[in-house]
């Protein structure tokens, strides 16, 4: 597939999500595709249960909010200078996002990206993340 195709199939530029957009994704499959960006432009912030994702467009952006919404997540979504962040807060809102992103993926996935999410469930992880109290 040469570099015309890849523009023409899949929006991609070579400035990446300052020129994307979103694909006309049905819902059955918007899991998979959610699973995609996150594996893509998405991280944890350390120590916290926090994820933020980078969707790329306004479109998809607004997309993911409504799906983060009926899931019942808390997430923000921060726009700066046409660059779209969805930020996602709460162990519980992370577990529904989690269950949505994986439900039926088959392996297809990051597996260190799962991995993170996992350990987030784990509470022993959690016990190591906290400071240590040194009395004053």
């Amino acid at each position: 597939m040469g570099k015309s195709s890849l523009i023409l199939t899949f929006y991609i530029f070579h400035s990446g999500a300052l020129k994307s957009r979103a694909p006309n994704v049905p819902e059955e499959f918007f899991s998979h595709f959610a699973r995609g960006v996150f594996d893509g432009d998405a991280y944890f912030k350390t120590g916290a249960d926090v994820v933020v994702m980078r969707p790329g467009s306004r479109v998809l952006s607004k997309r993911l909010m409504d799906k983060l919404e009926e899931l019942g997540a808390v997430a923000e979504l921060d726009t700066k200078e046409d660059v779209y962040r969805i930020t996602i807060t709460g162990i519980d809102s992370l577990r529904v996002f989690y269950d949505w992103l994986y439900k039926d993926a088959r392996g297809v996935y990051i597996s260190t990206k799962r991995e993170q999410f996992t350990k987030r469930f784990d509470y022993d992880f959690w016990k190591k993340q906290q400071p240590k109290k040194y009395g004053f």
